[in-house]
């Protein structure tokens, strides 16, 4: 059973063993690339965040163990970062308040198992990539956006979909930092469609923009009064 411990980073800022580029498809070279760097960034902010006084010593570990627990795709691993009374709510539940039990567990457990090379990655080099911080009320709260990449079986294409997750942290004076809950945001409809037989993709804006605007030429009630245009459109 992998323990926290065993998660921790070392020298380069990963995890001993974890995102080796060998163990996955191309697709997913150019993210494993990004984690060394993001890593570094969000030491960077816990850095700049206690020296500021806000209760963030040891945060940059654990986005480290959390990503790399993802990686490993070890329900044990994950157990590490969760308190007992963890809540969670994302689309696939309804984005409904659920108690986290052993039979969710089980059911990451055969999640991991049918898609062996899921991975939650950052979702590009930028700063709008990085965590956001919040302390309100004394409770500390991280906003993650990622990304994440996988193959299922019986899908001829990799899976890429982002989201942003909301947790809500506690720091146990044994256990380290730890989340009582989770709020997830993604577009659960749009995954369903890339995993699909054939891919079904929502439609670019300049092709909804032409649908619509051709829609517009025979419905009267749908013409309305011209603005001034942004910049993409001069």
């Amino acid at each position: 059973m992998p323990s926290k411990s065993a998660l921790k980073s070392v020298s380069n800022g990963l995890p001993q063993g974890s995102f080796d580029p060998n163990k996955y498809s191309a697709e997913h070279g150019p993210h494993i690339g990004l984690m060394e760097g993001f890593l570094a960034k969000v030491r960077a902010q816990e850095e700049m965040f206690v020296a500021a006084g806000f209760p963030l010593e040891g945060i940059a570990d654990f986005m480290t163990g959390w990503f790399a627990a993802w990686e490993q795709r070890s329900v044990h691993a994950l157990r590490e970062f969760w308190a007992d009374d963890l809540v969670y709510a994302d689309p696939t539940g309804g984005s409904r308040d659920f108690t986290m039990t052993r039979t969710d567990m089980d059911v990451y457990t055969l999640l991991f198992k049918m898609v062996p090379d899921v991975v939650f990655y950052p979702q590009d080099d930028t700063p709008r990539a990085l965590p956001y911080y919040d302390f309100l009320d004394g409770t500390v709260r991280i906003t993650v956006p990622w990304r994440v990449l996988a193959r299922p079986p019986f899908v001829p294409r990799v899976i890429d979909a982002v989201g942003v997750d909301r947790y809500n942290m506690i720091r146990d004076p044994e256990r380290g930092w730890l989340i009582t809950r989770i709020d997830t945001d993604a577009d659960a409809l749009g995954l369903i469609g890339q995993v699909l037989p054939i891919a079904i993709r929502y439609p670019t804006q300049k092709m909804q923009h032409r649908v619509f605007k051709f829609t517009q030429r025979f419905i009267p009630a749908l013409r309305v009064p011209q603005v001034r245009p942004f910049a993409g459109e001069l």
